[in-house]
């Protein structure tokens, strides 16, 4: 039988796999607007998942998530994204093309989504 610790953590990387699927899904399926949307609060999720499966810690997990989307979004005011994502489609899903503070807000709402979603079930 797998440790609590090491449960917690497939958990969480299987969350990522689902965060993943959901936000291209949405992006390939709704698409527009609302598909864009809910793709930048799926992106965000996957941070604090991927930064919660490394640390285990809800809050250490969503402030390293808001960091790290920050940072790429900063990164798109750099001509390096999009021309890296002119020839790379895995290049256009991790770093994007153009800063938008549209996809910073639906990030950080995912931040905030996946954050008190993990700070309950670590209460639990």
């Amino acid at each position: 039988m797998p440790s609590s610790a090491l449960r917690t953590r497939i958990v969480s990387v299987a969350g990522v796999v689902l965060a993943i699927a959901f936000g291209l899904g949405v992006r390939r399926f709704v698409g527009g607007v609302i598909g864009e949307h809910l793709g930048n609060v799926a992106w965000g999720v996957m941070w604090v998942l991927i930064a919660y499966a490394l640390t285990l810690r809800a809050g250490v997990a969503a402030v390293g998530a808001i960091c790290v989307v920050v940072a790429i979004e900063c990164f798109q005011l750099t001509p390096y994204p999009a021309a890296w994502s002119s020839r790379s489609v895995v290049a256009r899903y991790a770093l994007g093309g153009a800063f938008e503070v549209r996809d910073l807000v639906g990030s950080a709402v995912g931040v905030a989504l996946a954050w008190g979603l993990s700070a309950a079930a670590a209460r639990r």
